[in-house]
Parts: structure tokens; sequence; C-alpha cells
């Protein structure tokens, strides 16, 4: 009789489950209200180089303000910024916008090159810019005179740090690319395929001279431990 019982026990508990997990949900479940605008929003890398007429209604659609961050690309005819254009931009919406200055290691081998760099940085932060930004030039792209590519903690850099750690500016550092970068992309499945394709130059695994990602890495980190005061 007991055991009777707890098969009837268990038989019901199996059949309640199952008619459970076959109800349907409801064709008009309730639609969840979200103020979009209840969230202050910050678009922490942009590159909006001209005012567009839609942007600040855009803006105040989604209580949201934006970083627009120079990027500095050496090309034949020198080093190309888009600075002035941001500035000219920011200025306009100066209630939308943060200016991000940049750093890039070209001319790193003359003697005036970080106290030019620390002038010209000052002139930009006067003029609005609230952070310097990094990227993978440092690395994987540029080289001093001797050939070598120029690492973050380059003792030439020191100065620069320096001032910007006094002036209490942060830094937006991006040092080096995802580890897949030095491994084979045979698989178009793989998430970096798509850019790396299209992007080549930074594909380590075909370009043997880029060094490692373990030296970058760790050029990176003694960067940070050798700045304990700088807002990266």
């Amino acid at each position: 009789m007991k055991n009777a019982l707890l098969l009837l026990i268990t038989l019901l508990g199996l059949v309640s489950c199952k008619s459970k997990s076959e109800e349907k949900p409801s064709s008009n479940p309730e639609p969840i209200s979200m103020d979009i605008k209840a969230i202050k929003k910050i678009d922490a890398h942009s590159h909006y180089k001209h005012s567009r007429e839609y942007l600040p209604e855009l803006f105040d659609k989604w209580n949201m303000q934006s970083i627009l961050v120079d990027v500095p690309i050496e090309d034949s005819t020198g080093i190309k910024r888009a600075w002035g254009d941001y500035l000219t931009h920011a200025n306009q919406h100066p209630d939308l916008f943060f200016l991000c200055s940049s750093l890039i290691g070209i001319g790193i081998d003359s003697p005036n090159f970080s106290q030019e760099n620390i002038e010209r940085l000052d002139k930009e932060i006067d003029a609005g810019a609230k952070m310097v930004k990094v990227w993978k030039n440092f690395g994987m792209v540029t080289k001093d005179a001797s050939g070598d590519f120029i690492q973050i903690d380059d003792v030439r850099l020191q100065p620069i740090w320096d001032f910007l750690r006094d002036k209490s500016i942060p830094v937006i550092a991006h040092i080096g690319e995802p580890v897949q970068a030095w491994r084979p992309l045979d698989n178009p499945n793989n998430p970096h395929f798509g850019y790396y394709t299209n992007n080549p130059q930074y594909h380590a695994y075909n370009l043997t001279e880029i060094p490692s990602y373990e030296t970058i890495i760790a050029a990176r980190d003694k960067w940070i431990e050798s700045n304990p005061d700088l807002k990266i």
C-alpha cells in the first residue's frame, strides 16, 4: 500500500510537470516600459568629425554625451589628426561632447620630443581636452630611429606621463590586440576573422617582425606599475 501510494504521488507529479511545460506563453505579453532617458549614458569612444543636424536631438533622446577621440596616423605627408575637426565640433555643442587629445611616438629620438609634446598637450588641454589617447601604434606600428618598435613603457615617454599625472589628465590606452592577432585565422566563424581580413596590417601572425603578444602586454603592465598615480 505504501509503495503504491508513493508511485501514485510520483505519477501525479510527472503529469503536473508535463502539463505546465506544455503551457504556451501568452501571445500578447505585457510590454516592458523603459524610460531611455532615465540613465545617463556616455559613448566612450566616438569619431564624429563634423556636426550633423540630427545629433543634438539623438543625444537628448538617449540622455547621452560622447568622447571625441583623436587618433593620429602617420602617412607619407606626416601625421594626420582629427583634432581640429573635433575641437570645432565640441565648441559647437559643448554640452554633448568631451575632447580627447592623443600621443604618437613619431620622432621619439629627438631630444625635444617630450618637451614639444608636453607643450602641444598643454595647449590642447587648455582648449578643452579632458584626456589623452594612446593606441596600438605603440608596440605594433611605430619604430624609433634604430628600427625598434616603440613600447608604451619606453623611458623617453616618462616626462609626458609625469606631466599628465600632475595635470590629473587620464590616459585612454589601447595597447596591443587580442591574442588572436598572433594566431592563424583559418576559420571564417572566428569572431576576429573579418577584422584581420580587412586590416591585415594588424594580423601579427603574418607579420613576424611585430613583437609578441606577451612582449607588448608586459610593456603595458610595466608602464602601469611605473605610473601608479597616472589615471589610465
